[in-house]
């Protein structure tokens, strides 16, 4: 007898029930459309619109490097790609029967026989090499150029820079990162995301926080005292934060102490959100709440945006926790936001 298939998951039930609802009546007329209004007032407008199992959707990958869209509401799917140092190829694959995604999030297949081109994009020095600079504003044309090549391709995210500290050659991401001087770092972070983001597109800074080994980096604890971390670990990220405003952040696969960043009520909440004043949006790193205690923990802490896969943001899940009455409702609306 042959295996039997799986049928779609209840989230992806869910998603595909989303998709297939037309736009709104009036849909350019509504507040949150109106780009003469206040971005917060929009906001407010769009939020008190979403319905509690659209913003589950928009709390999880989709397809690998994108959020799902509202077509309801008119909100697109929201695509990240790599990287610190430019455009990771994938974004840019065109191929033969490849499957594309429009700006509805659908998928666009080539038609047989039809070559779309492979499209190209700049490779920049590493992220070690542009500290070497010791210039910010040579790294900002820097972000200006890709800033202009991920509109070319309409891609929203770049997922960088990257500024964990350079603590070892060892380390399979020491090239990405900038320098083993938090200030050096967090300089030139800065002025890579702000080069970046005035050209509209969203930066998010990496790899937050102590992620200093790739060797086991999805069990690894890094044990750390409170002044290491106020004094190494955490000033570049800070810098950035506070002289840019990136508008996302993702967080690290490893442990701090014994908790994952991404359910780490200190490392998340307290310090990143309320004593730094970020306000983009935290995005797991792809995968990185699989060994997650569960949803709860994670919304309280302030994640976003599950990437990757929905390990633990299943929307059936979050609907049972709502009836349940112990989902943290403004605590999830804070991270809508």
């Amino acid at each position: 007898m042959g295996k039997k298939l799986a049928g779609p998951s209840p989230s992806e039930v869910i998603i595909q029930a989303a998709q297939a609802k037309k736009p709104e009546d009036g849909l350019a007329t509504l507040p949150f459309m109106n780009q003469n209004l206040d971005l917060e007032a929009r906001v407010d407008d769009l939020l008190s619109r979403l319905t509690f199992e659209e913003k589950c959707i928009l709390s999880a990958g989709w397809r690998d490097n994108s959020t799902p869209p509202i077509p309801r509401l008119g909100i697109p799917a929201f695509r990240m790609t790599d990287g610190p140092h430019g455009i990771a190829p994938y974004a840019l694959k065109r191929l033969t029967g490849a499957v594309l995604y429009g700006d509805d999030g659908l998928p666009i297949v080539a038609k047989d026989g039809e070559k779309q081109p492979e499209g190209t994009s700049t490779y920049f020095p590493t992220g070690i090499q542009m500290a070497s600079t010791w210039d910010p504003a040579i790294i900002e044309e820097f972000g200006k150029a890709v800033g202009e090549e991920m509109r070319a391709i309409n891609w929203q995210m770049l997922l960088g820079p990257a500024v964990n500290m350079c603590r070892t050659p060892m380390n399979g991401r020491t090239f990405e990162y900038h320098a083993e001087d938090p200030l050096l770092s967090g300089k030139i972070a800065a002025a890579a995301i702000r080069g970046i983001q005035s050209k509209r597109i969203a930066t998010c800074l990496k790899h937050y926080a102590i992620n200093n080994q790739e060797w086991n980096r999805f069990k690894v604890s890094a044990v750390v005292s409170r002044r290491a971390m106020e004094e190494i670990y955490f000033p570049a990220f800070k810098i950035a934060v506070q002289e840019a405003d990136p508008w996302g952040i993702m967080t690290s696969y490893n442990e701090i102490n014994g908790t994952y960043v991404s359910e780490d009520m200190d490392v998340l909440r307290k310090t990143l959100l309320e004593s730094w004043g970020f306000k983009g949006v935290v995005v797991s790193d792809w995968g990185a709440t699989r060994f997650c205690k569960g949803i709860k923990p994670l919304v309280e802490a302030g994640l976003g945006v599950e990437m990757g896969s929905r390990d633990l943001y299943q929307i059936d899940k979050m609907q049972a926790l709502k009836a349940a009455g112990s989902f943290p409702e403004q605590a999830f609306d804070d991270n809508v936001r």
